[in-house]
């Protein structure tokens, strides 16, 4: 199995990096797929998440810090859109038989509330890819190490600029 989990606290470059290698593995003509969920910034404030196919594009709010809908899961000072959940599931369940599946991130919904990407453990457990690049935080690494043993992981503060572990990366797909 060929998963690298990246880790690191908040803002320190998880989502960067995998977006940069999704960029280079598009550029080499590999099939890329799975979820990216970028930040939006106000005054370099984060003050949303969205949520990106990899493989089309397409983006959808995931949630902010004012509640948009009633039916919003609150979880810390987020409100998560429950259709953009929904979909990004559809997205992860879509996302097989690839060269690289990005998995941004596995948290505290997925791994304590059992909702967010759930859809990411079935996807990850088929092994219908090459290399996957799967987003944990620090303080859930260790469960994500029990599901996948064999995992590499990289600290985002050390490799978002870091070209050598991008190659790395790269190479195995």
């Amino acid at each position: 199995m060929n998963i690298w989990l990246i880790s690191g606290a908040s803002g320190s470059g998880k989502t960067t990096l995998c977006a940069a290698i999704v960029q280079r593995a598009r550029a080499q003509g590999r099939n890329v797929a799975g979820l990216l969920s970028p930040g939006a910034f106000v005054d370099g404030a984060r003050t949303e998440i969205w949520a990106e196919s990899v493989r089309d594009g397409e983006r959808r709010r995931l949630a902010g810090l004012v509640q948009q809908e009633a039916d919003d899961l609150a979880f810390g000072i987020w409100f998560f859109d429950i259709k953009t959940l929904e979909w990004g599931n559809a997205v992860l369940r879509k996302s097989t038989d690839c060269d690289l599946l990005v998995v941004d991130e596995l948290g505290p919904l997925e791994f304590n509330l059992t909702t967010g990407w759930i859809a990411a453990f079935d996807v990850l457990s088929a092994k219908q890819f090459r290399v996957a690049l799967v987003v944990v935080r620090p303080e859930l690494l260790e469960r994500a190490r029990q599901l996948w043993p064999d995992a590499e992981v990289i600290y985002a503060a050390d490799a978002s600029s870091c070209s050598a572990i991008q190659e790395r990366i790269l190479e195995r797909i």
